[in-house]
């Protein structure tokens, strides 16, 4: 049994962190969970493919955009006594909307030169301006491959040291979940440490691949960067 913490909030098995393929939200942010009628805000660890099959993805995608759109709004949500309240709501303030593709919805901060991309399917990704410039120009890009820490488990026997990725992934019973990243995305897995504490095996990793973006996506970045004019810090 995996761990709620660990879990992804969609299939409910191991997310094993790598940017641009399974990754967290963290609990102080407020993206809105409408769709779960036993929670008022989704966050925590999920597969990106899991929100892209997800039944109610149109749903995710819609309170995505909102929760990177807005600076600050108010939502209904229901209590735990079942009644309704409205309460603040915080967003990331990508205000401006510069692009509607195929592929999915550009959002631009009106203070910083960072980019916000809301997948038609679902999943949000971020770009600051040397990653959508790289974009623009074809290039492909690596995520970030700074240490993780990981709780795998409270087998003793487990000598994940000696384990490559396919063998860590096979060992958490994901790899099936990874296998395209595998094939198709170069990842690059490095061990750093491991250790036990109360709770079981905690694994220190390091894990990037390339991250995949609609071709239609880096067409955009590489016009409308063409005369772009990049904020000032003193002008925000």
């Amino acid at each position: 049994m995996v761990d709620e913490d660990e879990a992804c909030r969609f299939c409910g098995r191991y997310v094993l962190e790598v940017d641009g393929w399974a990754e967290s939200i963290q609990p102080y942010h407020q993206m809105r969970a409408s769709w779960d009628a036993n929670a008022s805000y989704f966050w925590g660890l999920f597969h990106l493919g899991c929100i892209r099959n997800f039944p109610e993805r149109d749903t995710f995608r819609r309170e995505a955009a909102a929760w990177v759109s807005t600076v600050e709004d108010v939502v209904r949500i229901r209590g735990g006594d079942g009644e309704w309240r409205e309460v603040p709501r915080r967003g990331l303030g990508y205000t401006e909307m510069v692009a509607r593709l195929p592929s999915g919805v550009v959002y631009e901060s009106p203070r910083f030169n960072e980019w916000a991309f809301v997948e038609e399917a679902g999943p949000v990704h971020f770009f600051d301006m040397d990653r959508a410039a790289k974009l623009g120009r074809g290039e492909r890009l690596r995520g970030s491959d700074g240490g993780q820490s990981a709780l795998l488990t409270d087998d003793p026997r487990a000598d994940v040291s000696r384990m490559d990725l396919v063998e860590l992934l096979d060992f958490l019973d994901v790899r099936d979940l990874y296998q395209e990243m595998l094939d198709t995305l170069e990842p690059k897995y490095r061990y750093l440490s491991s250790g036990r504490n109360r709770f079981g095996l905690v694994l220190d990793y390091s894990l990037s691949c390339i991250q995949a973006y609609p071709p239609d996506l880096a067409a955009f970045f590489g016009q409308y960067l063409s005369d772009y004019r990049p904020k000032r810090l003193e002008d925000a």
